[in-house]
C-alpha cells in the first residue's frame, strides 16, 4: 500500500427539504420530510414564504479524507476488514457469528442485512497500531476464533 494522509471531516451543509403525506390503513395519514435540491426548496419559499410544505435546513455531515503523504506512518495503519452474522433457515441459533473489539485510533462501522433478517454484515474502516488493535471475534460452532490488526 501507499502511505496517505488521513483526515476526519465535518461539514454543515445547507439542505431542502419538502414535506410528503401518504395514508395507512393501519395508521391513517403519516408524513415524513425528503431531500430536495436545495434551489428547489429556495425557490418554493420565495413564491409562497407561508408555505409548510418546504423548509431549509443546517445538516452536520462527516466525511473521511486521504491524501498521498511522504510522511512516515508510524506504524499506523489504515484497514477495512468485514464481520459476517447469519442465522439458521428456521431461526433456532447463529450459524456463526462475528463482530468488532478493540480500540483502534479511528473507527467507522457500517452494517447492512438481508431483509429477513437472517444474516448481516459490518464493516469497519479503521487506522490501527500495535497499541490500538482491531480485534475480529468470530464464533462458529462452540469455537471462538480471534484475529487482530496488526498482527503482534
Amino acid at each position: 500500500g501507499i502511505v496517505v494522509e488521513f483526515a476526519d471531516m465535518g461539514v454543515v451543509k445547507k439542505v431542502g427539504k419538502k414535506l410528503w403525506t401518504r395514508k395507512t390503513m393501519h395508521f391513517g395519514e403519516v408524513h415524513g420530510w425528503s431531500n430536495i435540491p436545495l434551489q428547489e426548496a429556495e425557490r418554493a419559499l420565495r413564491e409562497n414564504p407561508e408555505t409548510n410544505e418546504y423548509k431549509i435546513v443546517e445538516e452536520k455531515r462527516r466525511y473521511v479524507r486521504l491524501m498521498p503523504s511522504e510522511e512516515d506512518p508510524s506504524g499506523r495503519l489504515l484497514i477495512y476488514r468485514t464481520a459476517r452474522t447469519k442465522t439458521t433457515l428456521k431461526g433456532f441459533g447463529r450459524q456463526y457469528w462475528a463482530h468488532f473489539e478493540g480500540n483502534p485510533l479511528w473507527k467507522k462501522e457500517i452494517q447492512g442485512g438481508y431483509r429477513s433478517g437472517r444474516a448481516h454484515t459490518t464493516g469497519c474502516l479503521a487506522v490501527v497500531d500495535q497499541d490500538h488493535p482491531l480485534i475480529l471475534v468470530h464464533q462458529e460452532s462452540g469455537e471462538v476464533e480471534t484475529t487482530r490488526w496488526p498482527k503482534e
